[in-house]
Formats: C-alpha cells, structure tokens, sequence
C-alpha cells in the first residue's frame, strides 16, 4: 500500500539527514581548506538534490578541480566532470565509511597495474594506501583518458596508458554509453544478457605481456581489474608474468564470468581470501598468494 503525504516525510528526512551526514565527513576528511570542504560538500552531496528541483544542472562538458587532502601532508587537485557521478566514485573509495579500503593488503607491492582505470580515482587511491608504489593506469576510452591523465599528474609514480588489456594485441571495438561513460567494454567481451552500447569506438589493445614489453613497464606485483566483463581476457594476456603478481583485485560481471575467474585465479595458485556480490556474479574477488 502507497504511504500517504503524511508517513512520507518521516522515511524521507532520515534518508537526506544520513546522505548528506556522509557528504558533509567526507567534504571534512578530505577537503582540507574550507574552501575544500565547501566545494566537495556542495558536489558530493548538495548538487544532486538540487538538480532533482530544478534548482540547478550539471555540465558533462564542464571539468571540475577539486583541492583534495589525500594526506596530513599532501594535497592533490583532482579533475571531475560536472555530471553527478564522478564524485560519487571519489566518495565512494575515500569517504571514512567506505568498506574499500578494508579490502587491500597492508603489505605494499612495489607495481600495481589498474585496468580499467576510468578517471583514475583507483589509482589515486593506491597511490595514497601505498605511496611507495609505481602505478600504471590503462584506460582505452578518449573522454575518460583525458580526465585520468590529468588525476595521474598528481602522482610521482604513475603512468597512465590509452590502451585496454585483453587477451590477445590489436584493435577492437569498444561500446560505451555517452550518458555514464563510467563503464564500457569491448563489444567482444562475454557479459551475459548486455544491451546493446549506444556508440561504439575502435580502440588499442595489448596484452599484459606486450604492454609490458613495448612499454618498457616494470611487471605487476598487484593487478585491479574492473573492465565491464572483459575481465578473464585480461586474466588470459598476463602470461608468464603471472609469477610476479602477489595480489588481485577483481571485479566480475556475470555468474559465468565469476565461474570461469574464480577458475583461473585458483589454477595459478591464488587463494581467495574475500568476496562480495551486489547480485548474483557482480562484485568483486580479493585473491592473494605467498
């Protein structure tokens, strides 16, 4: 039965109250100045509400430079679109709530390869858990490359590759949507049940092996993947550098993805040591061996 005017604020009120107390931690862990604090409050957690009434609108088009407290000593500028879920994504890794952080090893790897790296807000999180370590970001899409080259200006150790891995090297297509170009994969890719991506683009890619090789890139000691069901592609291309890789972190997209990855890490010996699943075959894998 449909609540009446009444009962529906006492349900919306708490809601708002606990989104915009998440906001406003968020806005005072990481947005060092005030100045900081006012402008990630109002985009990660004032904006939407006012967009939803009119009162404002978010600009795809319009690049965002947020001053951003990765530490007590180190401020970045972090680039965003102005479209609402970029600065989710930031929230979402480095809010104080967040269950990300708890998912990575204390142990440091000397390289981390990210794949998939979007606009490189993973890698800016690996960069400020483990600041020691070499980051190299691959990210084949042009509108989500450009964002992550400028977030990977911000790190000492970190390279950032217009490339998409997979399991074999050379071009392919890649489907994406202009509305949340957050994801995307190559059209090749097995995800189960995947509507048809309304534009499609020819991109590069390498296997972990060639990349490393004409790249002149130092082998993983830790891999994150998130590549929208491309994910055992990539397991495929590591090859022999397999041996080097001690830690991955993997997001899978559909129950025989999930099947066939979890096969694979096991097989090379890898134990799994974490899993979460927002629905049956979506959700991560955190798999470690000695």
């Amino acid at each position: 039965m449909k609540p009446d005017a009444e009962e529906q604020p006492k349900h919306f009120l708490p809601r708002a109250f606990g989104k915009f107390k998440k906001s406003f931690s968020f806005a005072r862990t990481r947005g060092g100045s005030l100045g900081g604090i006012g402008r990630l409050l109002y985009h990660a957690g004032l904006k939407s509400p006012l967009v939803a009434r009119g009162l404002a609108s978010f600009h795809d088009g319009r690049i965002l430079c947020v001053p951003f407290r990765a530490d007590a000593g180190t401020t970045w500028q972090v680039h965003l679109r102005d479209n609402g879920l970029d600065i989710l994504t930031l929230a979402e890794f480095f809010s104080p709530e967040t269950f990300i952080a708890e998912e990575f090893p204390d142990r440091e790897p000397a390289v981390i390869y990210d794949i998939g790296a979007n606009i490189g807000v993973s890698s800016l999180f690996f960069s400020a858990r483990y600041p020691r370590a070499t980051i190299y970001g691959f990210e084949p899409l042009p509108s989500n490359y450009e964002i992550c080259a400028m977030n990977f200006r911000n790190l000492s150790r970190g390279r950032v590759f217009q490339s998409a891995l997979g399991s074999s090297t050379g071009t392919a297509t890649f489907e994406f949507e202009a509305a949340d170009n957050r994801g995307g994969r190559l059209a090749a890719s097995s995800v189960v049940n995947a509507k048809r991506s309304s534009q499609s683009i020819a991109v590069e890619v390498l296997t972990l092996v060639d990349a490393i090789r004409e790249k002149k890139l130092a082998p993983p000691e830790m891999i994150k993947i998130d590549v929208e069901g491309a994910e055992l592609e990539v397991l495929k291309g590591v090859g022999s550098h397999v041996d080097s890789v001690k830690a991955i972190h993997l997001e899978t997209h559909g129950p025989e993805l999930r099947t066939e990855s979890l096969r694979w890490l096991r097989e090379q010996g890898f134990s799994i040591i974490g899993q979460r699943e927002e629905q049956p075959g979506y959700g991560a894998i955190w798999s470690v061996r000695s």
